[in-house]
């Protein structure tokens, strides 16, 4: 979906709020054991969002016929500003995985759902950075909006993870020579 720009860059704002949030409900006193109990669902959150960002781009963004139409338009026009409208990410990961796994384990629940935020912002701030920042200084953004673009260049048949290429090295979609130089 075409976004202005206030609409587009919103949930750069409001999913580090609530992030903290969730980090809020960890415990108070970490003892070495809920510390580390702690730390281990911000990180699987983290890691589960690369998974779920890499098969919501591989098989509904490129494969449904109307979110494969609404993502052609990102292809036809990298530059412009697509993406989901804001508070879309932070409802649908509350709904679907605070609110179940606060009725098992509420700490955990916290902690996997802000992984599962951060791991969404970073995946709209790295996308954003791979088509606005033409020459990034950071070697992991670099790296990012090289895969990325040989996303774009292929048709979409390779590089589906955004954030990071693990994904597409697991299934076998990685895709990392440069054959041209690209203009976006």
């Amino acid at each position: 979906m075409h976004l202005g720009k206030f609409l587009y860059f919103l949930d750069f704002f409001i999913i580090p709020p609530v992030v903290a949030y969730f980090l809020y409900w960890l415990p108070y006193e970490l003892s070495l054991m809920s510390g580390g109990v702690s730390a281990a669902a911000v990180l699987g959150g983290f890691v589960l969002w690369t998974l779920i960002e890499y098969a919501f781009h591989r098989w509904l963004l490129h494969e449904w016929p109307w979110l494969r139409h609404l993502h052609d338009e990102h292809h036809e026009q990298p530059e412009a500003l697509f993406g989901t409208p804001p508070l879309v990410g932070v409802i649908q990961i509350s709904l679907c995985v605070f609110v179940p796994l606060w009725f098992v384990e509420p700490v955990t629940a916290a902690g996997v759902t802000a992984g599962m935020l951060a791991g969404y912002l970073a995946y709209i701030s790295v996308h954003w950075a791979t088509h606005h920042i033409r020459e990034p200084k950071l070697g992991y953004l670099v790296r990012a909006r090289r895969r990325h673009m040989l996303h774009h260049y292929r048709a979409g048949q390779t590089n589906f993870g955004v954030s990071t290429g693990f994904w597409d090295w697991v299934f076998g979609t990685e895709h990392l020579r440069n054959t041209h130089k690209f203009s976006r």
